[in-house]
């Protein structure tokens, strides 16, 4: 037995101590972005229900709603403790999902379509994207060392691949079957699931940190800081303003090809399930070949060229 961890420790990094918190937050990481790649698919489907022309009006509205959502999460994320915040997140946003269902559910079989529950669901569903992911690794840095962070996180983040790749599957093949709208409390449901590994990695903190449990999730501290935290270091740090400007270039180059993208599929396919098939097919193929690369090409460029060149190479 001791052979069989000393092999895993050396493959995976992962000590005999640590194999129920890894799991637990594999499986986290794993139903994160299974549940977000559900909802993408089907709010990719709603922009071609929306309309190419109007792909600009809907990223405006997520730049809007973003400045509107990200202060307001500082100010709870600075005055409420932990243990209670983070789950909440995950069932506020479940929440969202059966509400939309049952929006959607309700216009099905209306002549005027989904109208403005579509624009604002394509708008939710980046605002979902940011937060859940974003909360997932505060909760991770906050629970592991950085000792810890180095050996487990590659193993964690597989989590969240090998979830990139099963939410667009099983969208791709329940879309038809089940219809674009019913994918939603399937969705919500994965996520939900996210909530019950928080409390187990919570026991497990409680359990085996008691002495500094005032500075881990069990916390009944918050986090701290204000609802401009975020912006102030920003515009403190050279450093995160060219990682702003990086991230602004690539997303204005992004949207055009998205605008050509939705596009070429509304002309194409005139059904709107098959549209969420399509397009789950399409980020189920897009997150393979990033795994591959991430697997075969990245390590061995980072290792021999620096991560600053590799980076360098990305455009």
């Amino acid at each position: 037995m001791n052979k069989l961890a000393s092999r895993v420790e050396s493959v995976f990094g992962v000590r005999p101590e640590e194999y129920a918190p890894v799991a637990w937050s594999f499986t986290y990481f794993f139903c994160i972005l299974s549940s977000y790649y559900m909802v993408r698919s089907v709010r990719e489907t709603m922009a071609t229900v929306v309309g190419a022309s109007n792909v600009p009006w809907l990223f405006s509205g997520t730049f809007f709603a973003m400045l509107i959502v990200t202060p307001i999460f500082g100010w709870i994320a600075s005055r409420f403790p932990r243990r209670q915040f983070l789950p909440w997140v995950y069932w506020f946003f479940a929440a969202n999902i059966f509400l939309f269902w049952l929006a959607f559910t309700a216009k099905l079989h209306e002549t005027g379509g989904y109208g403005w529950i579509a624009i604002g669901f394509f708008i939710w569903v980046s605002v979902f994207n940011l937060f859940v992911v974003s909360v997932f690794w505060s909760f991770m840095a906050d629970i592991y060392t950085k000792a810890q962070s180095r050996r487990l996180f590659g193993l964690i983040s597989a989590g969240g691949s090998a979830g990139a790749l099963v939410g667009p599957f099983v969208t791709s093949q329940l879309s038809v079957e089940i219809g674009t709208h019913n994918l939603l409390p399937i969705s919500a449901c994965v996520l939900l699931v996210g909530v019950f590994c928080i409390a187990r990695l919570k026991q497990w903190v409680v359990q085996g940190h008691e002495d500094d449990v005032e500075e881990t999730v069990a916390s009944e501290k918050a986090l701290g800081g204000s609802f401009m935290s975020g912006a102030t270091a920003l515009f403190q740090s050279r450093y995160l303003i060219i990682i702003a400007v990086t991230s602004v270039i690539a997303s204005l180059m992004g949207t055009a090809l998205y605008m050509f993208t939705i596009e070429i599929v509304a002309g194409t396919i005139d059904d709107v399930d098959q549209r969420t098939r399509i397009f789950a097919l399409m980020d189920m193929s897009v997150n393979l070949i990033a795994m591959v690369i991430q697997l075969l090409i990245v390590r061995h460029s980072v290792a021999k060229l620096g991560i600053g060149t590799t980076l360098a190479l990305l455009p």
